[in-house]
C-alpha cells in the first residue's frame, strides 16, 4: 500500500490553519517549487504535491473528507 501523503506537512502548515493560512502557505511553496524557477530535477514532482495538496485543502468539503479518511484509515491501521 501506498504511503498516503500529508498535506499539512506539504504545505508547512498546522492541521488547524485558516484557509487564509492555506492560501498563504501555498502561493509561497509554488513560487519556490514552480519548475520555471526551480531547477532542482525533482521541482516538478514537488510542484505537483504542492498543488494537489491545495486543491484538497482549500475546498472545506475536500478537506473534511480527507481529514475523515485519515481518521478512519488510522483506526483501521491501529486495529
Amino acid at each position: 500500500m501506498a504511503q498516503e501523503e500529508d498535506y499539512y506537512a506539504i504545505l508547512g502548515i498546522d492541521k488547524s490553519a485558516s484557509q487564509d493560512d492555506i492560501q498563504k502557505a501555498y502561493r509561497s511553496m509554488a513560487k519556490k517549487w514552480h519548475p520555471d524557477v526551480n531547477h532542482d530535477p525533482n521541482a516538478t514532482e514537488m510542484f505537483e504535491k504542492i498543488t494537489k495538496a491545495y486543491d484538497v485543502l482549500k475546498d472545506p468539503q475536500k478537506r473534511a473528507a480527507r481529514s475523515e479518511e485519515r481518521r478512519v484509515g488510522k483506526e483501521c491501521r491501529s486495529r
